[in-house]
């Protein structure tokens, strides 16, 4: 797919940089996921000081690698599958399209619904 670029010249995040951008942030993640269940299950254990900090440490950079590894594999699979850019026009076609079947549901069931409930005229009068 090429680069497009854009009126003020920038252009999108090549492969690269987006796998390590999906890295970061699930690291971040398992880092921040690492800190409070290092934390509870240290502490459950009787850690105290240093040693409460490397447990808590190493539990954090495991997660963060964990979860930033599968954060990585996921953006590159985005990358491979991404549907093709639609305008505006497009995507209202496509929305229109995917609706068909909804509204012609919901056309057949006002039909019947006004079959067996018909609506009261002016001259039968309220009650």
């Amino acid at each position: 797919m090429p680069v497009t670029v854009g009126p003020y010249g920038q252009s999108q995040p090549s492969c690269f940089d987006r796998i390590k951008m999906g890295f970061m942030m699930g690291f971040a993640v398992g880092m921040a996921a690492g800190a409070l269940f290092g934390t509870f299950s240290c502490l459950r254990i009787g850690m105290r000081g240093r040693e409460l900090m490397g447990g808590v440490g190493k539990t954090m950079m495991q997660s963060g690698g964990t979860f930033g590894t599968f954060m990585a594999i996921d953006a590159q699979q985005q990358l491979r599958t991404a549907p093709p850019q639609l305008t505006g026009q497009q995507r209202t076609d496509n929305l229109g399209e995917f609706l068909k079947p909804v509204l012609s549901t919901l056309n057949y069931a006002s039909e019947v619904y006004l079959h067996f409930h018909p609506l009261k005229t002016q001259t039968e009068g309220n009650i």
